[in-house]
């Protein structure tokens, strides 16, 4: 009986030791096979999408660019004050009540400039200004607007005025 028992712990062991010896020389050798394979076959496919992925990116950049290209010329508030001074003159309803100093800001490549307007006028004509300037997008795009009325404190009556921030953009 003993000599049975002893064969039976020799053949667990060998079989033990067989198994161990086994996953060291082939099965961990073919799971990091298996892990290569697939991670360079994945390279594979981004390298194979990669003219597409190329030219989608350069398509967004140059979306970007002609967004920024046609905002991204040296404006000036003497430039700002000539085009709103042409619409005033068309148009007697509407004032410019205050003009700050530009607002320089860097990002990335390029400078944002953010100028900040403040109009009096009617709502029709405040409107139909900010049409202009949108249409004639000469003097940068306009970034936000915010009507409210003004009380002039003199007269006691209340003006209706429209904040308007202009940025344009220049390439550092």
């Amino acid at each position: 009986m003993k000599n049975h028992k002893r064969r039976f712990y020799i053949i667990i062991f060998s079989f033990l030791l067989i198994v161990s010896i086994s996953w060291r020389m082939a099965i961990t050798p073919s799971i990091q096979l298996y892990k290569s394979v697939n991670q360079q076959e994945n390279q594979i496919e981004i390298l194979e999408t990669a003219p597409q992925q190329i030219a989608l990116t350069e398509k967004k950049l140059e979306r970007i660019n002609q967004q920024i290209g046609t905002a991204a010329i040296d404006i000036k508030q003497e430039n700002i004050v000539n085009e709103i001074s042409l619409y005033i003159k068309n148009n007697d309803d509407v004032e410019l009540c205050l003009l700050t100093p530009i607002h320089k800001q860097q990002k990335e490549n390029f400078w944002i400039n953010t100028y900040k307007l403040e109009l009096q006028g009617s709502f029709t004509n405040l409107v139909q200004l900010l049409n202009y300037f949108e249409d004639k997008n000469s003097i940068g795009k306009i970034a936000s607007t915010d009507f409210f009325l003004k009380k002039d404190n003199k007269s006691g009556t209340q003006h209706l005025r429209m904040q308007l921030y202009i940025q344009s953009f220049t390439k550092s």
